[in-house]
């Protein structure tokens, strides 16, 4: 067609990329065709993702462990700093007497420095540095909430605790 061969003909002087637009949806009276909201492009790069991470969590009678996986894309050509870890945690466990430590750490030496919100529901702790990479993994240990322990069995799956 015409215009693919424009496109191939002028490659060598312009960059193309694609444009995308989103609408609301299309309403029926008139053949409106929506309201946009908004209109990007996309460029020729694509950057990597820099980190993946990935939890299991584990009932252990009445406490509940998070294994958190951090694992830092290799092609990153330089290290993450000041990283900052936050994880939602369920109603039907108690966040105040949680406990955060790097998997294999014993006894108390071996804790994370870590906050607890009770009104946001959030456990935060942070990184100093992740190499490229480079792993690590940690451990939330956190107990049932007594209200819930004394009324309804928790039935549990890692994606109840959103990182």
């Amino acid at each position: 067609s015409k215009d693919h061969d424009d496109i191939k003909s002028n490659e060598k002087n312009a960059k193309i990329s694609k444009s995308f637009r989103v609408h609301t949806p299309e309403a029926s009276i008139n053949q409106w065709s929506g309201i946009p909201l908004v209109e990007y492009k996309c460029g020729n790069g694509l950057r990597p993702v820099p980190m993946l991470i990935t939890k299991t969590a584990q009932m252990n009678r009445d406490k509940c462990h998070v294994h958190i996986h951090l694992r830092v894309n290799p092609r990153n050509k330089s290290a993450l700093h000041n990283l900052a870890i936050l994880m939602s945690i369920p109603d039907a466990f108690n966040g105040q007497t949680s406990l955060v430590s790097p998997v294999g750490a014993t006894g108390d030496s071996g804790l994370v420095k870590h906050n607890w919100d009770e009104m946001k529901r959030l456990l935060t702790w942070s990184v100093e540095e992740l190499q490229s990479g480079e792993v690590r993994e940690f451990k939330a240990s956190l107990l049932i909430a007594t209200s819930t322990a004394q009324n309804e069995s928790v039935v549990l799956d890692a994606d109840d605790f959103p990182i």
